[in-house]
């Protein structure tokens, strides 16, 4: 049965509302809400402080190998969630050829509220030029903001390996990490 056209494109590009492909990663979709300019500043003038988080993701090892032909490529998509909505994400370079151990050696910096309970998400995929990407693994970190600061950490992977994340936080002139 088909999908109706208000989930995203019809036909071959089902699912395609820029949520992973290379063909659709840049486009804003008019079926998908992203905040405007005037909910953005009401968020940054909330009671909470800001803060600048930055997330150091460094490697990975113990992947699943998705491809079959040669080594795989691997990206990481980084989501970083209040209570359950999504307030920030990005996306790491492509790693060429990196199989199930790749090395990223990237870093993202977010602005959060300083008193807001945090989750981290991280999804490992392999690129695909046409179609979706290939979900390798997800790793998540819960609760991260005042426990898990200042210092490396190996996520585990689902299903399997492990990733390496460094999490630090500026607030104000003050930095609390630096990334590593």
């Amino acid at each position: 049965m088909a999908r109706p056209l208000g989930n995203g494109l019809g036909g071959p590009w089902w699912g395609l509302k820029g949520r992973g492909s290379h063909f659709a990663s840049g486009l804003l979709w008019p079926f998908t809400r992203r905040r405007t300019e005037d909910e953005t500043a009401s968020i940054a003038s909330a009671d909470a402080p800001l803060a600048t988080l930055v997330v150091s993701i460094h490697e990975a090892r113990g992947l699943r190998d998705v491809g079959f032909l040669a080594k795989m490529d691997c990206v990481a998509v980084v989501y970083v969630y209040d209570e359950s909505a999504v307030v920030a994400q990005g996306r790491s370079p492509v790693v060429k050829a990196a199989g199930a151990d790749p090395v990223f050696d990237a870093w993202f910096e977010f602005q959060v509220s300083s008193h807001a309970r945090l989750s981290l998400v991280v999804q490992l995929r392999c690129p695909n030029l046409i179609l979706d990407d290939t979900l390798v693994g997800i790793a998540r970190c819960r609760d991260f903001l005042h426990e898990k600061i200042n210092e490396r950490h190996l996520l585990p992977v689902d299903p399997n390996g492990t990733l390496s994340v460094t999490l630090s936080l500026t607030l104000g002139a003050t930095t609390m990490a630096s990334p590593s």
